[in-house]
Parts: structure tokens; sequence; C-alpha cells
């Protein structure tokens, strides 16, 4: 019976939903896109709770212990299982990200102090970046890498005066704000909703 009145109240926050987002196409705003980031959240954490306390509980609620206070407690359990289990994951997938796009930063950063007092980036300088692209220890994704590569490529041009010093600086400097901008990507709220992850 809970199971129902779950169901009803999702797939109404789901209508609730599709009404918002027509609205919004119509008359943009900063209020319609925070109730549907709320509406998004809410689906996600009603269906996942209800999931989970259905595979806990079975059909224990429709027995005896089928209180109010018995099913709020369920779902309570239930969405802090969730949200345990989503911190433990998100911070490890997302510590592996930081770690690699500070590095990547760092480098960057390094690069684009180098060219603005017009010096030459140091060829021990460059042999020690590409090390730390194939180290094991740093776990770049392909695109992290791509652009590593494509940079280190970029300072040995700049080294043999084959590219401008402004338009490498003005590379280096767009580069290094996209790379702050993920960086602190990782500390928004939407970051520990699956859905709003998935939809970003």
């Amino acid at each position: 019976m809970i199971y129902t009145y779950a169901l009803i109240v999702v797939a109404s926050l789901v209508l609730c939903l599709i009404l918002n987002v027509l609205f919004r196409k119509m008359k943009p705003s900063t209020f319609g896109h925070t109730i549907t980031h709320i509406l998004l959240y809410l689906i996600e954490i009603l269906t996942v709770t209800t999931i989970i306390t259905w595979l806990l509980s079975g059909s224990e609620t429709t027995g005896g212990d089928s209180t109010l206070l018995a099913v709020f407690r369920n779902f309570v359990f239930s969405y802090t299982l969730y949200q345990l289990v989503l911190l433990v994951t998100f911070k490890l997938m997302d510590s592996i990200d930081t770690d690699a796009l500070t590095i990547t930063k760092n480098i960057n950063d390094k690069i684009q102090l180098y060219a603005e007092f017009k010096k030459k980036f140091p060829e021990e300088d460059i042999v020690k970046a590409k090390a730390y692209i194939h180290d094991s220890g740093v776990s770049f994704n392909n695109k992290q890498r791509e652009y590593l590569l494509n940079l280190l490529n970029m300072v040995q041009l700049y080294n043999k005066n084959e590219i401008s010093q402004e338009d490498f600086r003005l590379h280096l400097k767009i580069q290094s704000v996209e790379l702050d901008t993920q960086l602190k990507m990782y500390g928004y709220g939407w970051m520990n909703s699956v859905l709003l992850r998935f939809i970003k």
C-alpha cells in the first residue's frame, strides 16, 4: 500500500517537472531552473528510497508493522543508506578527477609563467610533465591526457619560436580559466545527485 502512495507521489512530481520544463521554455528564469533541480532531486530520492525500502523489508510493511512511524523509519534508513553510498562513491570518483585536474592546472600555470616572462620552458620540466601523463599514481582520463600531450607539443613549438608568444599566452590563460571552472564544479551541491550529474 505504501509503495502505491510512493508511486503516486513520484508520478505527481514527474508531472510537475514536465509542466515546469514547459513553462521554463516559454519564460526562462532562475526560479524555474531551481524548481527543476529540486523536483529532479526529490524524484531521485523518493524512487531510490522506495526501491531500497522494498528490497530491505519486502512485504513486511503490508503486515502488522505498517504504522506510519515504522514506514517513516524505513524510508529515513533507506535515504541515509543511499546518501552514504553516494557520498563514498562520488567522493572517491571526484577526488581522482580533482587530483588529475589539479596537476594539469599546475603544469598549465607553470608554463604560463614562463611564457609571460618570455622564457623558454625547461626541457627537464617537459620530461617531468610527460612522466606525469604515464604515472600510474595519477588517473588522467583520455581528455586530460590528450590535453597535456597537446600542451607539451605547443610548448616545444613555443621553445623553437614556431608559435607567437601572445597566442600561446592567450591559449594558456583560457585553459587555466577552464580548468579552474572544472575544479570548482566539484564543490557544487548538485554533484551529490545522480540525476543532476547525468543531466548536467
